[in-house]
């Protein structure tokens, strides 16, 4: 299921957002605002280090349900 159809079934089980749902004046103050940038290695380390960790966490969790 794509994002437009998930849209389509949790508008239809939820119906529309209240108005003012999406209006966060945080949100627009960091709008146009420059993001640090990251180097390819240090984002794959990072991307390497939080995938481990899930992996560990999922393992972790899976054999709570075994023993």
């Amino acid at each position: 299921m794509g994002i437009i159809e998930a849209n389509e079934v949790l508008r239809h089980a939820y119906g529309p957002p209240s108005k003012g749902t999406f209006d966060n004046k945080e949100v627009n103050d960091f709008i146009g605002e420059p993001c640090e940038r990251v180097s390819l290695k240090e984002a794959a380390k990072a991307q390497f280090t939080t995938t481990v960790a899930a992996e560990a966490f999922a393992v972790k969790r899976w054999n709570s349900y075994i023993d």
